[in-house]
């Protein structure tokens, strides 16, 4: 918050020509970076963490892993991590969205039919195969 707090001052005051001598174009560019990165352009508000563009892979890991590890062992793990993955697309989306009002009922019906369809696609891939041996050796490309 102390350097988002030091870099919006510093902009401020290149914005009203106040900028001082001891501020240099690199510290002018890092600032403009931390707020691009953490302040979202439409709201001005500040991003939740875990839903930041800069934060998406760190975010994606565990579940991706949890899906390779966990996700053939049962019906109830691979319903579970491709929940997961669907929640956090939604929290990246809503963060990063491009306009400052959200339609709460199409954000949610998204979000609903694309966890629906996951689910059913990882079920039935991971049916599939275990139906058909030969397709054993794709197991890992399939997020079951």
């Amino acid at each position: 918050d102390e350097e988002l707090g030091r870099s919006q001052q510093l902009l401020r005051d290149f914005e009203r020509g106040a900028r001082g001598e001891e501020v240099s174009d690199s510290d002018l560019w890092r600032a403009r970076r931390v707020v691009e990165a953490i302040i979202h352009p439409v709201t001005g508000e500040k991003m939740f963490l875990f839903g930041r563009m800069s934060a998406f892979v760190l975010v994606n890991m565990p579940t991706a892993v949890g899906m390779l590890i966990h996700g053939p062992t049962s019906t109830g793990a691979a319903v579970f991590w491709q929940w997961v993955n669907q929640s956090n697309n939604v929290v990246c989306n809503y963060v990063n969205r491009s306009g400052a009002t959200v339609d709460w009922r199409g954000l949610l019906q998204s979000y609903a039919l694309a966890t629906t369809v996951s689910c059913g696609l990882a079920l039935s891939a991971g049916r599939l195969m275990e139906r058909n041996p030969r397709l054993k050796r794709f197991g890992v490309v399939v997020p079951y």
